[in-house]
This record gives C-alpha cells, structure tokens and sequence, in this order.
C-alpha cells in the first residue's frame, strides 16, 4: 500500500528543516535539499494502512565536545561573537630604512691635511662632539670638525695625513627615527592616500602603528611600483635599518552584525568554519 514519510530535521539554534516525500518508482523522494552542515537531529513520521510510525534518530558532523582542562592544556578558549567592525586592509611588503632628514654628511670647511681622528663607524656621537682636527693649508692653523648632528658615525673617509678635497669625511645619521618603504603595485595606487592608518611588523612579531605620511607621486618604470612611507619612533632602537617588514594598510571600515577574529576560522573538509 501507499506509505507517505515526512522527516524533521532539528538544527542547532532551533531551526527546523521538514522534508515531505512522495513515491517514485520503488522508493520514496524527497521535496527539499539537505544543506551543509549535516548536522541535526532526525524525526521520521510515516504513515501506513491507517498508522502512524514515528522514530528518530542523531545525525551529527562538525561537532566536537572538547573536556575544560584539555582545552585549557591545548590553549583553547571560548569567545562570544557579536558586532564589529571588519577592516577593509592592503598588505604592503617593504624594508626599514633610515629618516633621510636625519642623515649628515661632514666635510672640512678649508683645504688642509688632517693630523687627527676621533671617531670611528659606529661610534656615538653628540651635536658639537669633534670628529678630527685638520691644518688648513692657507692659515697653517689647525681647526676642528665638528657633528653636526647627534647619532651614529656610518661613514668615516678621513684619516691622518691625507689631505682633504671636497669628498665627505663622515656620515652620521640618527636613528631615533626611521621610515618604513613599502612597495605599491600600480595596480593598488588609487587605494592609497596619505594618513591611512598602518600596522608594520617584522618576521619576529615586532610591531608599531603609523600612518603613510608619504606616497611616491612616480614610481619605478621596471618595477611598476611606487613607494609608501611610514615614519617610525626608534628610540628603543628595534627598527634596525634594512629589516624586511610587513606593513597592513587599513583601507576601509565597515560596521557588521556579526564578526569572529581570522583565527577563529577552521578547515573542516572543503569548508572554513567556527566552531
């Protein structure tokens, strides 16, 4: 005789999911499509001869009951989602480099021979400390060379007996502060204006907020690229010149009903979900 079978499928959070079938051939097809997740628990109601038949049964993927002190021991924590504001970010790739307005090349102000040295690549120095002493070749009388500029000697290209020209003798730059050169694709120029908020950070997790306070208005013909400059305070001295950094430019941002953080996201067969 004629069986008629009406399944309910009972998802977490309460949503209901009724199947109704109807015979096709040797076997009873169903009015709706079973979504992603399978998870749910089943009620079958079937009819026959005047009866009713009703059973059912759990049919559970992608959930996991995980004991308090083993997710404590793994590191695992709980968080309730809610609002939030997701950002809308371009990541740049680039290097530190030294705050060009802080570099000072130091040359003699007369033509002489130097007769002393005092300081050497590397060295500390203060505005007004001496760096050499040179005899000037008209006078005969002998004058020093002053930093201009507190900071590290980068360059020494003076030692005693030579005679001085119009070459630098010492570079000296201040590191207290760096610029963050991060490489534009063309492709991404339009997105970018200068003030936009940037979080930069090294391979090993060192991290600064700034903001792009300069942007190429040309870039480089082979390359394609422009340059983004983030100014940095290096006081503690971590931003060492020539360090690879990552730089996270927020673009945009957009008020949202529900947001998790990125590491909340899993992989669960083809799919990335929260558990």
């Amino acid at each position: 005789g004629h069986v008629a079978v009406a399944l309910r499928r009972l998802r977490r959070g309460g949503e209901a999911n009724p199947i109704e079938s109807s015979p096709q051939g040797e076997y009873l097809r169903g009015n709706a499509t079973v979504h992603e997740p399978h998870s749910f628990d089943v009620t079958v109601l079937a009819r026959h001869g005047g009866r009713e038949h009703r059973f059912g049964y759990e049919s559970y993927e992608g959930r996991t009951t995980i004991a308090a002190d083993v997710a404590r021991d793994a590191g695992i924590g709980t968080a309730v989602a809610g609002a939030g504001t997701i950002s809308d970010e371009l990541v740049l790739y680039g290097a530190i480099a030294p705050d060009a307005t802080r570099v000072r090349t130091v040359h003699a102000r007369f033509p002489g021979v130097i007769r002393g040295v005092s300081r050497n690549v590397g060295d500390t120095v203060r505005s007004g400390d001496a760096l050499a002493t040179i005899e000037s070749n008209e006078s005969l009388q002998t004058y020093t060379v002053a930093a201009p500029i507190g900071g590290t000697v980068t360059a020494r290209h003076a030692a005693p007996g030579e005679q001085t020209d119009a070459d630098a003798l010492f570079e000296i730059a201040d590191f207290s502060s760096v610029w963050a050169e991060l490489d534009v694709f063309s492709r991404d120029r339009a997105r970018l204006k200068t003030g936009l908020s940037v979080l930069v950070t090294t391979d090993d997790d060192t991290t600064a907020t700034g903001s792009i306070d300069y942007l190429a208005p040309v870039g480089d013909r082979a390359s394609q690229r422009v340059t983004a400059r983030v100014t940095l305070d290096n006081a503690d001295m971590r931003w060492t010149p020539g360090r690879f950094v990552e730089g996270r430019v927020t673009i945009g941002k957009t008020p949202v009903e529900l947001v998790v953080p990125l590491s909340a996201l899993q992989r669960f067969r083809d799919f990335e979900v929260v558990f």
